[in-house]
This record gives C-alpha cells, sequence and structure tokens, in this order.
C-alpha cells in the first residue's frame, strides 16, 4: 500500500447541475480508516487548505480552470486537509458558509495494515484506492457550485472583516502548516471602506485605507503561521461596484495590491503569492 500513486486526472466538472438554493454544502467522502481505527489514533494532518470564495465576483473560465487545476494539485499528496467556504457580504442568503471540508486519507503505516483480519484488509485496500479521487471529486463539485452560484448583483463584498473572522478559525486548526488561498478581486466594498467611487475603482491610498482597517479592530492576527495566496487581485467583470470601468490601469492597481500586502505583513501572515488574476507559481 505504501508509495501509492494517485491518478493525475483533473476533475473538471463545469456542467453538474446546482441546486436552485443558497445552501450549497456538498458532503465529503466517508474515511476508509472508518470503524477500523478511533479518529484521535491517526497523526494530525501536516498540511490544510483553506479556501475563501468571494461570490461578488464571476471568474471567466479560464481564471476558473486554472484555480481548480492549482487546488488540484495541491490535493494529490495524501493526508492533506481542506475547506472551501463561500463569502460576500452580510444580506440574506449571502453569509459565509463553509461548503465542503475533510481529510483525505493519510497514508496507512505497516503496523496498521499488519493488525487488520484479512477481510478487513481487503474492504480498507478497496476504498482507499477510490477514496482519494471520490474526494477531489466532491472538492471540485464545490467550487464549482460556488462559481455558478456568484453574482455581480451582490452589492457588497465584505473581504476585510471575512478575513477577521476566518483567522480565528483558521488558527484553531491542528495542521502542521497551513494554508490561506483567497480567490477574489480584493476590491473592498463595506462599511468599513470601499475601493469604489460612482462605478470606478477609485486610486486608493493603501496607508489609509489599513487606518481604516486598524480603526474599525479588523486586524487578524495569523501569528507567522498562515501562508496566503490570492487569485484574482484586480480583475472586474462589470459587476454593481465597477459598471462604468473599462481599463485598471496599474497605478490603481499597484495601489490595491500595495494595500494587501501591508495588511498581511501587519497580520503576521506569509505571503506566499498574490495573482493579478493568475498565480504564476504553485500553492506551497
Amino acid at each position: 500500500m505504501k508509495g501509492f500513486v494517485f491518478s493525475i486526472w483533473i476533475v473538471l466538472i463545469m456542467f453538474c447541475p446546482v441546486k436552485k438554493s443558497f445552501a450549497l454544502e456538498v458532503p465529503f467522502p466517508r474515511s476508509s480508516y472508518a470503524n477500523l481505527i478511533n479518529p484521535s489514533e491517526l497523526k494530525k494532518p501536516d498540511n490544510a487548505l483553506y479556501v475563501l470564495i468571494d461570490q461578488s465576483v464571476g471568474f471567466d473560465n479560464n481564471v476558473k480552470t486554472r484555480i481548480i487545476q492549482s487546488i488540484n494539485e495541491w490535493l494529490l499528496e495524501p493526508g492533506k486537509e481542506i475547506e472551501v467556504t463561500r463569502f460576500s457580504s452580510a444580506v440574506i442568503g449571502r453569509y459565509s458558509e463553509v461548503v465542503i471540508k475533510g481529510r483525505f486519507d493519510p497514508e496507512p503505516d505497516e503496523k496498521f495494515l499488519n493488525n487488520l483480519k484479512r477481510s478487513d484488509w481487503i474492504k480498507f485496500s478497496k476504498n482507499y484506492n477510490s477514496n482519494h479521487f471520490l474526494a477531489m471529486q466532491q472538492v471540485n463539485i464545490a467550487i464549482d457550485r460556488i462559481f455558478k452560484d456568484s453574482q455581480s448583483t451582490i452589492a457588497k463584498s465584505d473581504i476585510v472583516s471575512t478575513i477577521s473572522e476566518y483567522s480565528d478559525h483558521i488558527k484553531k486548526g491542528n495542521a502542521n502548516k497551513k494554508t490561506l488561498l483567497i480567490i477574489s478581486d480584493m476590491f473592498e466594498n463595506s462599511k468599513i471602506t470601499s475601493f469604489y467611487e460612482k462605478g470606478h475603482i477609485r486610486n486608493i491610498n493603501p496607508t489609509i485605507e489599513l487606518q481604516k482597517v486598524r480603526q474599525m479592530n479588523m486586524l487578524p492576527n495569523f501569528g507567522n503561521n498562515v501562508t496566503v495566496y490570492i487569485v484574482g487581485l484586480g480583475y472586474y467583470w462589470g459587476g454593481d461596484g465597477s459598471k462604468k470601468e473599462t481599463y485598471l490601469d496599474p497605478v490603481r492597481l499597484n495601489n490595491i495590491k500595495l494595500f494587501w500586502q501591508n495588511y498581511f505583513n501587519d497580520s503576521k501572515a506569509i505571503i506566499g503569492e498574490m495573482g493579478c488574476p493568475i498565480m504564476k507559481g504553485t500553492l506551497k
């Protein structure tokens, strides 16, 4: 069983039907270890990926495909943990919601395998060999549902408050290494501050905007233990905030990027990469 090689087939579920409902939760497959071992006996995961997807942004198929590929590549190694959450603003049906969460089965050790009855060994082997693929498939379905439920008519995007709230949740996780992937245009549009003005994206002052966040006590503390990646920074698609926008010049984009760099540095996060809008590297 050791050295088991997973298929690198990337599951892109771009046409799966979506329920016309705000509840998008997707179940995670049952562990192959269920009823064979106490979950507490499994060592804690080495890596956990927390994905935040902004539903006020509608990404094109190229961006969505690249996002799913990046996540699937990160998930190829067994034993990793993932949690995918959608967010936009505090309006009915658009609150932050965990859509899927779970742990991919870790590779079994020799002691565990040797202690199994033959019937249990056969059952475990069968389930283990299919579990990873099924889990990746469910993650793909969850992400696709979130993308399909995105709407340009969502008036607000509470990015700062969502990250602040979510940081406390991440700190409670028991993985050795934690990664936060934020999929968003990163255009804050809330009562804290707005990067929009009269249908255009403002040329913000990063220092002043960060002061507003501090005054509202919305600066999180990641404790130098979370690596942050962003996909979609600067992406716009004609939503309500930027109806009159046709071109986002480098000056405005750079100031928005600088704001988020300062924000995460002051939040004691480790910045992996900020994709504008696509990352050039991979999730680590």
